[in-house]
C-alpha cells in the first residue's frame, strides 16, 4: 500500500490526513528544532522546525505515531513516564486537490543521543525566547510558540 493511502481517512466525506508534532524539551528547559533537508523537502526550504509527521490511522494511535516519527527522524525516545501535553491544533491544505491535514502538536520529554535521519541536516536545542527570534523557523511552529500549554 502506498504511503499516501496509509496515512489518509476518509472523515464525513473528506480525505484526512493528521499530522503530529511534538516539541521536545531538555532538562535545562530548552527544546529541540531540526532543520529540513532540501533535497528531501523541495519547495518548503530549508526551515527548523520540531520532529513529527503524518500518522498512519488504521494502524496507530495519534501518540504511537508521534513516538515512531521522534524515533525515525532524530533517534530518541519519548519519556514514557510523564504525561505528553497538548499545546494545539492546526489545519492547513496538502496541495490543491489533495487531502485536508490537520496537525496535532504536543509538549513531551525525550531520552537519548540525536542522531538526525536523512530527512534533516541539523539540530539545535533552544529556548522559545531564541525561537520567537529565527526568521527561518516553521510558519506553523512560530505561531505556537506563545500558547500558555508550553509555559508549563
Amino acid at each position: 500500500m502506498p504511503e499516501e493511502d496509509r496515512e489518509t481517512i476518509l472523515l464525513r466525506g473528506k480525505e484526512v490526513q493528521v499530522g503530529v508534532k511534538l516539541m521536545l524539551f531538555n532538562p535545562d528547559g530548552n527544546f529541540l528544532i531540526i532543520k529540513r533537508n532540501p533535497e528531501k523537502y523541495p519547495g518548503l526550504g530549508e526551515k527548523w522546525d520540531i520532529p513529527g509527521g503524518r500518522m498512519f490511522p488504521k494502524e496507530e494511535t495519534v501518540w504511537d505515531g508521534g513516538k515512531r516519527e521522534v524515533r525515525n527522524e532524530t533517534g530518541l525516545e519519548i519519556t514514557e513516564n510523564e504525561k505528553p501535553v497538548f499545546i494545539g491544533k492546526q489545519k492547513f491544505p496538502q496541495k490543491p486537490g489533495g487531502p485536508e491535514v490537520t496537525r496535532l502538536t504536543y509538549k513531551a520529554r525525550a531520552t537519548g543521543d540525536v542522531k538526525l535521519s536523512d530527512e534533516h541536516t541539523e539540530y539545535r536545542w533552544v529556548t522559545i525566547e531564541e525561537a520567537k527570534q529565527m526568521q527561518d523557523l516553521d510558519p506553523y511552529l512560530k505561531v505556537l510558540l506563545d500558547e500558555p500549554e508550553i509555559a508549563k
